[in-house]
């Protein structure tokens, strides 16, 4: 009985030992796992402030390519003057539903055309006479307007299309503006871009030689805009209403750090 008492007694002590070796050695494995992030930073933290400390050229890039636009964004309207409000708005309701009708059969999608603005103002005579239900002088007319913003797509037959539309809507018809864009501008982008690098190349590659030093590699490229803002020159006339798409500009300006030697 003694001999078993000695042994569980024996046996509890060697489980404690174990218990707290296992503790102590989880809480050293701690300690060096927190330790070892802030271990490995230090030396990466300093490289970077190293690179960010060397010698390099900054250089600024421009690149620019032209296109020719291949859709167009116009306004048409309807304008209507009348004695009363009801009449004004019903005549230019009646109208517009022509031009859209119009719009339609000249193969126009629905998605290409969007509300663009729409209005019932009165109008008054100069030293009128006074309005019997106010203070104010009597409305002798009203006007009425309505105008959508019509894409498009096939800038070849845009004249034509414009012409169907006076036709249809008459003395009535608005036309407040053009404007012309691409529809993907996308690989024109990619061209200004490589365009703006290869001119920060050429730029930083005079400044290494007039200062004596070698170029090496590119450190960072950032790009500072990508546009397409304005139009050229340039133009054709189809059939129909002399329409001159001319061509757009696309931009891409960057700036590209360089290593030296």
């Amino acid at each position: 009985m003694s001999t078993e008492r000695s042994w569980r007694s024996a046996r509890r002590a060697a489980l404690a030992t174990g218990a707290v070796v296992a503790l102590t050695i989880t809480g050293a494995g701690c300690a060096g796992t927190s330790g070892s992030p802030r271990a490995a930073a230090a030396p990466v933290e300093a490289e970077q402030g190293r690179a960010a400390a060397a010698p390099g050229i900054e250089a600024l890039g421009e690149g620019r390519v032209e296109v020719v636009p291949d859709e167009a964004e116009i306004r048409l309207g309807v304008q209507v003057v009348a004695e009363s409000a009801g009449e004004t708005f019903a005549r230019a309701s009646e109208r517009m539903a022509a031009l859209l009708d119009q719009l339609a059969a000249s193969g126009v999608a629905q998605r290409d055309v969007q509300t663009a603005a729409i209005s019932l103002t009165p109008e008054y005579e100069r030293n009128g006479a006074p309005d019997p239900a106010g203070s104010g002088p009597a409305p002798v007319a009203f006007r009425a307007s309505n105008t959508v913003s019509v894409t498009i797509r096939d800038l070849a037959g845009a004249g034509e299309l414009i012409d169907r539309v006076v036709d249809v809507v008459g003395d009535s018809v608005t036309l407040s503006g053009i404007s012309f864009s691409v529809a993907d501008p996308e690989p024109a982008l990619a061209e200004a871009r490589a365009e703006a690098v290869a001119d920060a190349t050429r730029r930083a590659q005079q400044y290494a030689e007039a200062a004596g030093l070698t170029l090496g590699d590119v450190r960072r490229v950032v790009e500072r805009s990508a546009t397409s803002p304005r139009p050229m020159e340039a133009g054709v006339q189809d059939a129909g209403a002399p329409i001159a798409p001319g061509t757009t500009e696309v931009e891409a300006t960057v700036t590209v750090v360089f290593d030296v030697a």
